[in-house]
C-alpha cells in the first residue's frame, strides 16, 4: 500500500519538531550560564537556518527544481545564516565589552546609575 504522503517527508517533519524544541531549550538559556548565554541564541539562529534548508528543500521541492535554483539556494542559506550568527556573537560581545570598560552610554546603563 503507497501512502500518499512519503515517509521522507514524516522523517523531515520529525527533525523540524526536534529542532524547534531543541532551539527553544537553547535560547531560553538552559543548558548555559550568564557568561555564555549569548551562544545560546547563536545556536537557535542556526538551527533556524538548518530549518530554513530543510522546508526549502524538501517542502518548497527546490530538490527538484532547476540546478540554478539548487545551487543558489544552499550558498544563500549558509550565506546568510553565518552573517546573522556572527552579527548575534557580535552585537552580544560588543554590549559586553561595553559595559566592561565603562565607557557605556544612557542606553547601556542600569538603572540604579541614572
Amino acid at each position: 500500500m503507497t501512502s500518499f504522503i512519503s515517509s521522507r517527508i514524516w522523517m523531515v517533519w520529525l527533525v523540524l519538531v526536534v529542532a524547534a524544541l531543541f532551539s527553544w531549550w537553547t535560547a531560553a538559556g538552559r543548558p548555559f550560564d550568564t557568561s555564555t548565554a549569548q551562544l545560546g541564541g547563536a545556536i537557535a539562529v542556526a538551527i533556524g537556518f538548518c530549518k530554513t534548508w530543510l522546508i526549502g528543500k524538501h517542502f518548497m521541492d527546490l530538490c527538484d527544481a532547476r540546478p540554478l535554483l539548487h545551487w543558489a539556494f544552499d550558498p544563500w542559506t549558509v550565506l546568510i545564516g553565518g552573517v546573522v550568527v556572527a552579527l548575534v556573537l557580535l552585537r552580544r560581545d560588543a554590549q559586553a565589552n561595553l559595559l566592561m570598560s565603562g565607557r557605556t552610554g544612557a542606553r547601556y546603563r542600569p538603572v540604579a546609575e541614572r
